[in-house]
């Protein structure tokens, strides 16, 4: 996958520095049927960005756990939004008609303030997701850019004094870990 990456580093580049561009897709194939297979995809593609990172920061080489996590790549903050078909037909993050394919996408943090993506504006984006069946988060994910990158398969809550254990612990079904 390195040499991918490296091949397309270029064109993510040219991506990261421009003003007026909102995202950049990468397609890694034959990745997104489980999602543990799909986590480790996202896993080693920004490995093997962040090793190409033009600051040599390389995010990738800090803890993913907490709230401070965020993916920089040559200084500049990118939300992390990946698809794959693992996921049930009405999660957000399922891909429809793709084959066992993820999909990463790159938005830059300066895309969300040239379109004045303000709090009423996520709200809103979040009850149209509702209203069409899709539920975009669960209050029991922690809302930080490592977990939201690839969301569980199980969006559902847990509910009080059953055994949410499960919830938390298996990866495929809440708030887990994607990532070694």
């Amino acid at each position: 996958m390195e040499k991918d990456v490296k091949a397309s580093s270029g064109a993510f580049f040219d991506f990261a520095n421009a003003s007026d561009v909102d995202a950049f897709l990468f397609e890694i194939e034959n990745t997104g049927g489980e999602w543990k297979e799909h986590g480790r995809a996202v896993y080693k593609l920004l490995v093997a960005l962040g090793k190409m990172d033009p600051t040599d920061l390389n995010v990738m080489e800090q803890p993913l756990e907490g709230h401070t996590w965020r993916f920089q790549w040559d200084d500049k903050y990118f939300f992390i939004t990946t698809f794959a078909a693992c996921y049930p037909s009405n999660h957000p993050r399922f891909a429809f008609r793709t084959g066992p394919n993820s999909y990463i996408l790159f938005q830059p943090g300066s895309s969300f303030t040239r379109h004045r993506v303000t709090a009423p504006i996520r709200q809103a984006i979040k009850e149209n997701f509702k209203r069409n069946g899709r539920r975009l988060y669960s209050s029991a994910i922690q809302r930080h850019a490592a977990t939201v990158a690839v969301l569980p398969i199980d969006l559902e809550e847990p509910h009080r004094g059953s055994k949410s254990e499960n919830f938390i612990t298996d990866p495929a079904k809440g708030p887990g870990r994607w990532w070694p």
